[in-house]
């Protein structure tokens, strides 16, 4: 009889990975306290009650949306992947994913919003009522893009995915072992880079020595990298 791959119960290391790769990721919560922040913001802001001090409303929701989203992907021992390691890391120890740009842009997108929301039925002639449609969409259109996953790699596949197509997935050796943590964590292009402590606790090596053998593998294959910081108080390696 023909198993469904899809039910069959995953191997012992496959729901390790779904774990580490559960506990990466920021809760749905989190994710969406950006959207909703905004969409509040913009709400008051065409509040009649509130006419006359929108553009301080708009600067209020910007400020927030930025705290809240700074707060809410906060993942320490990571950070971009887009570091540059010649600039100076103000953020090394406790990271934030790689949606920081998308939020920082759609954060200040309110003003030219609210700008064409009430501009645009009076260049059209229209009734003061479209004004509040068009709004509405931008402000749509904006949530959403401010509820795009973390990881925008559009070639990574969530372990959920591949581990409900392979459930008796077994690492062939260290190396593997230690790219599949490295996957479920997010380290690839477009995610994120992961420091040397968490990524021993999340690989689950006894010692250094394995650690530093997989990675020795994986970068000698091309499949990592480490980047090592010199600074006046000690180095610091990822």
């Amino acid at each position: 009889m023909h198993q469904d791959p899809s039910r069959a119960v995953p191997s012992p290391d496959a729901a390790r990975l779904l774990d580490i790769h559960h506990r990466a990721s920021p809760p749905t919560w989190r994710t969406a306290a950006p959207a909703v922040v905004f969409v509040l913001g913009m709400a008051l802001a065409f509040t009649p009650l509130l006419r006359g001090i929108e553009p301080v409303v708009l600067a209020v929701t910007a400020v927030v949306v930025l705290v809240v989203a700074w707060w809410g992907n906060r993942a320490p021992g990571t950070r971009p992947n887009s570091y540059d390691p010649l600039r100076p890391d103000a953020v090394a120890a406790d990271g934030t994913r790689p949606r920081a740009t998308v939020v920082t842009v759609a954060a200040f997108l309110p003003y030219p919003a609210f700008a064409l929301a009430t501009a645009l039925p009076g260049w059209l002639g229209l009734p003061e009522w479209w004004g509040w449609v068009v709004g509405v969409v931008v402000t749509i259109v904006i949530a959403a893009v401010l509820l795009r996953p973390g990881t925008q790699n559009p070639d990574y596949r969530r372990p959920a995915e591949l581990y409900r197509l392979h459930p008796g997935y077994r690492p062939a050796d260290d190396a593997e072992q230690l790219a599949a943590v490295l996957h479920a964590l997010h380290a690839c292009p477009a995610g994120v880079q992961v420091t040397r402590d968490r990524l021993r606790d999340a690989a689950g090596f006894g010692d250094d020595d394995h650690l530093d053998a997989a990675l020795a593998a994986l970068t000698a294959s091309g499949d990592a990298a480490v980047l090592v910081e010199r600074r006046s108080n000690g180095t610091r390696e990822t």
